[in-house]
C-alpha cells in the first residue's frame, strides 16, 4: 500500500509541475494497478522507420508500458497484467479507423516490480499517400484468469522518426502519428 500512496504523490506533483509520467485523455474502467507509460518529448512512445530509398514508413517500434500489480493488501502482491497496441489510421478530422490490433501481451507482475514487457516492432502495410497511422496502448489486469472490466486505454502523443540505418532520430512534426512517406515531416 505504501508504495501506492508514493506512486500517486509523485505523480500528483509530476501534474502540478506539468511533468507528468502518463498522457491525459486515457480511459481508466474499473479498479487498475500503477503503471507508466513513457512517451514524452524527449522520449517518444514511438519510433517510425523509413526506408531511404522508397521513402516508405517501414515499421513502427512501440515502447512497452511498466504495469505493477494493483496493491491492495500489507504484503506482497502479484498479478497477471497485459497490454495490447493499435494502429489507427487518421481518416479525417473526425474519422478514425484501427487498421491493426496486436495480440494480448501477458506476463506477471508485483506491486514493487513492473512486469517484464519488451517493446515491439510492427510492421503495418500503409499505402504512402496514406493518412497518418498512431498508436494507442490498452492495459489489461487479471483476476482469475479473466480481465473482469480492469482496463486502462491511452493514446501515444510523441513520436520520432528515422531513416533506418542512420541513427539519427528527429521529433515528427506537422503530422500527429506516423506519416506513410517522410518528407512529410
Amino acid at each position: 500500500m505504501r508504495r501506492s500512496l508514493v506512486i500517486a504523490l509523485v505523480t500528483l506533483l509530476a501534474v502540478m509541475l506539468g511533468a507528468a509520467p502518463v498522457l491525459a485523455g486515457g480511459e481508466e474502467i474499473g479498479k487498475v494497478g500503477a503503471w507508466r507509460l513513457r512517451d514524452t518529448a524527449s522520449k517518444p512512445g514511438v519510433t517510425c522507420y523509413y526506408d531511404a530509398s522508397t521513402k516508405l514508413l517501414t515499421s513502427m517500434f512501440i515502447r512497452a508500458p511498466k504495469v505493477w500489480a494493483r496493491d491492495v493488501t500489507t504484503s506482497r502482491d502479484r498479478q497477471k497484467v497485459g497490454w495490447r497496441y493499435f494502429i489507427k489510421e487518421l481518416e479525417g478530422p473526425e474519422s478514425v479507423r484501427t487498421v491493426y490490433k496486436s495480440p494480448i501481451m501477458t506476463a506477471r507482475a508485483y506491486d514493487d516490480q513492473p512486469a517484464a514487457f519488451q517493446g515491439v516492432r510492427h510492421a503495418p502495410t500503409i499505402d504512402r499517400n496514406s493518412d497518418p497511422h498512431y498508436v494507442a496502448v490498452k492495459l489489461f489486469w487479471y483476476r482469475n484468469g479473466s480481465i473482469e472490466g480492469k482496463t486502462l486505454q491511452q493514446q501515444l502523443e510523441h513520436y520520432q522518426a528515422t531513416i533506418e540505418g542512420s541513427g539519427v532520430m528527429q521529433p515528427v512534426t506537422g503530422a500527429f502519428g506516423c506519416p506513410g512517406g517522410y518528407e512529410d515531416w
